[in-house]
């Protein structure tokens, strides 16, 4: 947009959502509990006694009960529910409680489950099927600290299940306490002597641990047993490379590779290693075996090729990562994963048309992907095309409901079209949507945090006012988006500069600049902006050390920044150089008939 003041600067957030589909989790693996989320509890007979109970009241309690396995049986939770509660209100019983717990856990109610099941394991603390269903509603609810509870419980009751150990001593490693689980382990073998399984354990909680020398130590204890063997060998391989011990470690790669050539586990293990030391054709090739793999996952081998896509030391091998992002892609082209990748190598290279064209097919077969609308939207604004965003941007307000996400990015739009009647309009209803949720929401599917919308809306409001000459409603709404982040620097440029732009609050404004400066003190727009701030306080001399530094820092490619630096050096006296500049903020794309009013002003000559 082209402001009446021939100057127009703005930092904008840039919403580039990076998809990574990856779920975090503990596997409770050959614990031998069973592998249904909700157990079924075994035959239990329902104790009951003449003295506290009437016979009809047991009938009917009897009959409830029969009918709400059936229905759990056949699917029909809610009306199952329904019976259990019944039988509930004629006598509190750990069975129905266990029942009730486990269908509030399908049903997602993990909370009220954990509560249920509590009550059912208080009334029968040596029924081992309640304590697996508490400690499976706590691994869906991602409560680690609570599943470890659970399974010290059931080792303390249960001290002769050995399985139940060892998913203790696995807890243990994977909720970051090496020590505990290295206690558990070494118990275990105390007791019962050694094996392959156990020792593999031990060796790696000494390397979480960080005692190399005696995981090293075990992996020889274990070699005894099975000889040395691929797994020993990357366990091996690991560990040197954390004692820094290269050359050792890839010796063993190497001979992983001989023998294991086109092992899926030693290529992703190898893949890692020479990515590590930047050895990148040898990973490269790897690579490749892992891509043709059938025997490795289509996201494991996506996570591979996002970070690989976006690794700019890999610029020079262009042709060869276009190659697999192809290769990978026509393993699965449905899969929306896959076709993100695509987009966001095209992303990479610019080929933006590409990158739209596949988002295009996305968004029609499937309208409720929510990322591919805000990849359209992203790639529409960065090709400076304001009428495609505003298209987008109102389909997806019609399918996501009171998602401000969609008004910012057609704020930005019509910011770029000059329609700052419909950049207040929508910045305040974007607003409203944003704050009923609050500034610490986090959206779960795109990790997109409201405070960042909320802030982004607010300086967006502040620019249609201020475009509207309407400072007062400006400067508010800067005021209120500094009261949720009182340092946000896109926020305090933005203010500092449009108060620069009016010569007001000019004190303000420098104190504000300098925040920005502070924190990110190579930042060409910031240091312009302090600059201008200074330029406008009359203090020229400082000013021209700012801008030069803005220069310096990237700033040569902004029409405006050459711009001030002309106008400094015309203050200062410096006709030549000031023209100089002024010519070259033409060349940038700057406003052309602002600064050719000014190179005549300097030269005396009119320009044709």
């Amino acid at each position: 947009m082209k402001g009446q003041t021939g100057m127009k600067k703005q930092i904008r957030y840039n919403y580039f959502i990076m998809v990574v589909l990856a779920v975090a989790g503990i596997i409770i693996l050959d614990t031998g509990c069973s592998r249904n989320i909700v157990p079924v509890k075994e035959n239990k007979q329902i104790k009951t006694t003449q003295e506290t109970e009437s016979a009809e009241k047991i009938q009917n309690f009897n009959y409830l009960f029969t009918e709400a396995l059936k229905q759990k049986i056949f699917g029909s939770y809610k009306n199952a529910m329904k019976y259990f509660l019944e039988c509930e209100k004629i006598k509190a019983d750990d069975a129905v409680e266990y029942q009730i717990s486990g269908i509030l856990a399908i049903s997602g109610q993990g909370k009220v489950a954990v509560k249920y099941g509590e009550m059912a394991l208080q009334k029968d603390p040596g029924n081992i099927w309640y304590y697996y269903q508490l400690a499976s509603e706590f691994q869906m609810l991602g409560e680690g600290d609570s599943l470890v509870s659970v399974y010290e419980r059931i080792v303390k009751e249960f001290p002769k299940r050995v399985k139940d150990k060892i998913t203790l001593g696995d807890l243990y490693l994977n909720n970051k306490q090496p020590e505990k689980a290295l206690k558990v382990y070494l118990e275990i073998e105390g007791k019962y002597g050694k094996s392959l399984e156990v020792e593999k354990k031990i060796i790696r909680a000494y390397r979480e641990n960080g005692k190399y020398e005696k995981a090293l130590n075990e992996i020889g204890k274990a070699s005894d047993i099975v000889g040395e063997n691929k797994e020993l060998l990357l366990m091996k391989a690991d560990i040197l490379q954390n004692m820094e011990n290269s050359e050792e470690a890839e010796k063993i790669y190497e001979v992983l590779i001989g023998q294991y050539n086109i092992d899926p586990e030693v290529n992703m293990a190898v893949y890692e290693w020479y990515m590590r030391r930047k050895k990148y054709d040898k990973a490269l090739k790897r690579l490749e075996y892992i891509i043709n793999s059938d025997q490795i996952s289509q996201n494991r081998k996506l996570d591979y090729m996002f970070k690989l896509i976006t690794d700019k030391e890999l610029n020079a091998y262009e042709r060869e990562v276009g190659k697999l992002a192809m290769e990978v892609y026509k393993k699965e082209k449905d899969d929306l994963r896959t076709q993100l990748l695509l987009v966001e190598y095209y992303n990479r290279n610019d080929e933006n048309e590409k990158a739209m064209d596949m988002l295009r097919r996305m968004i029609l077969k499937y309208p409720g992907f929510k990322i591919g609308w805000q990849q359209i939207l992203y790639i529409s604004e960065k090709m400076q095309m304001p009428d495609t965003v505003v298209y987008y941007a109102e389909k997806g307000m019609k399918i996501f409901k009171n998602d401000p996400l969609f008004y910012v990015y057609i704020c930005s739009a019509y910011i770029g079209k000059e329609e700052n009647n419909k950049v207040i309009q929508y910045a305040g209803d974007g607003l409203k949507m944003a704050l009923q949720k609050g500034v610490n929401y986090v959206e779960k599917e795109t990790g997109i945090d409201y405070k960042t919308i909320i802030i982004q809306l607010y300086g967006y409001l502040g620019e249609g006012y201020k475009n509207l000459q309407q400072y007062r409603k400006s400067d508010q709404a800067f005021e209120e988006g500094l009261k949720i982040d009182p340092e946000n620097t896109y926020l305090l440029n933005n203010y500092s500069y449009y108060l620069s732009l009016r010569k007001d609050k000019l004190k303000k404004a420098l104190e504000m600049s300098a925040i920005t400066i502070k924190k990110e003190p190579n930042n060409s727009t910031f240091l312009d902006t302090y600059g201008w701030v200074l330029f406008n306080m009359g203090r020229v001399r400082e000013a021209r050390k700012y801008i030069r530094k803005a220069l310096d820092n990237g700033g040569d490619k902004s029409p405006d920044i050459l711009e001030h630096y002309g106008d400094i050096l015309y203050k200062t006296g410096d006709k030549n150089g000031a023209v100089r500049y002024w010519k070259l903020a033409i060349e940038k794309k700057g406003e052309k008939k602002v600064l050719e009013k000014k190179i005549e002003t300097a030269t005396g000559e009119k320009i044709l």
